[in-house]
Formats: C-alpha cells, sequence, structure tokens
C-alpha cells in the first residue's frame, strides 16, 4: 500500500511539473509567422511582440510590446518612456490558440496562483514582466504588467503626445489553460 502511494504521489508531482505552456517566441524576419498571437480587435495588424534590452552589456532583460505589422516596428515602456525597436523583435506564437484568452482585470488581481496563468514575457531583478494590453489614445497596447506587490503594480505603457510613461490600473492580460 505503501509503495502505491509513493508511486501515485510520484507519477502527480512528475505531471504537474510537465506541464507545457501553449506559447512560444518566434524571432522576426520580415514576415508574419501565420501562428502569430493577435490582440483579437479587427486590426489583424497589431500582435504581441517582445524585444530585448541589454543592460551594462551583459544582461538582455526581455519586455512585452505591441507589435505593428505595417510598421514592422515593436514599442514598449522601458525605463518611464516610450521606446521603438526596429530590429531583434519577437513574436508571440501558438499552436493552440483556444487555450489562451485575454481576461480584463485589475492591478490587485495580478497577484497568488493566478501569476501561473498568466504568459510572462520576461524577467526583471524584482520579478517577471507579465503580458498585458489596454485600448489607449484610439490603439491597442501591448506592454509589461508587474505584479501586485511590486512597489507599483499594473500596465506599464506610454503616451502618444511625448513617449511618457502611464501606469494603468485597469486592463487585460494574457492567460493560458495548463494541458
Amino acid at each position: 500500500m505503501f509503495n502505491i502511494f509513493i508511486f501515485l504521489l510520484l507519477a502527480t508531482t512528475i505531471n504537474s511539473s510537465c506541464v507545457t505552456k501553449p506559447y512560444y517566441w518566434r524571432i522576426y524576419e520580415d514576415c508574419i509567422p501565420n501562428d502569430a498571437v493577435s490582440t483579437e480587435d479587427d486590426n489583424c495588424e497589431v500582435l504581441v511582440g517582445r524585444v530585448g534590452v541589454c543592460y551594462d552589456n551583459k544582461v538582455v532583460s526581455y519586455y512585452p510590446a505591441t507589435f505593428n505589422s505595417t510598421s514592422k516596428s515593436a514599442t514598449t515602456d522601458v525605463l518611464n518612456k516610450k521606446r521603438v525597436f526596429n530590429k531583434d523583435i519577437m513574436i508571440l506564437c501558438t499552436s493552440e490558440p483556444e487555450r489562451l484568452r485575454w481576461k480584463y482585470i485589475n492591478n490587485v488581481a495580478v497577484q497568488g496562483d493566478f501569476l501561473n496563468k498568466i504568459v510572462a514575457a520576461g524577467e526583471h531583478p524584482s520579478g517577471i514582466r507579465y503580458v498585458g494590453k489596454v485600448f489607449h489614445e484610439n490603439e491597442w497596447k501591448v506592454s509589461t504588467v508587474y505584479k501586485y506587490g511590486h512597489n507599483n503594480p499594473g500596465l506599464y505603457i506610454w503616451t502618444n503626445v511625448d513617449g511618457s510613461e502611464v501606469i494603468v490600473k485597469d486592463f487585460q492580460v494574457l492567460t493560458y489553460e495548463s494541458s
């Protein structure tokens, strides 16, 4: 009986740690992948992107970004301001789109077990950067969500007027269902 218990415990542990995530990042090479994840609006030229920023010429930190397929650029908030990238861009892709969902939330909800269901784009010294979006200034903006408990949680976006940072408290996060 004890051996069966140990076997079931081991099998459950292995199964729970082998959960596959239904998304991956592809390097953008002038062609939009057919499995790219969009913002799910009528304007399919806006996709979920990711860009890397190099700090001290040794550490690359990834940020979720708004990828515009017309301009072939990715825009996000980096260090309190709008940044536009024209190279070294990745596109979020999935072979299982039915497992990805945008969910409306408030910044207080970004904590606990819910963090295990949000698509991550990168890490920083104080935690993980999650993928979020909001409709702001007549366009979808995909950018970084910092969890509740961060010194200023929410979705970090930019203004189109001067590129200054805006922290949004109500937004959508990209979630996924476990397999």
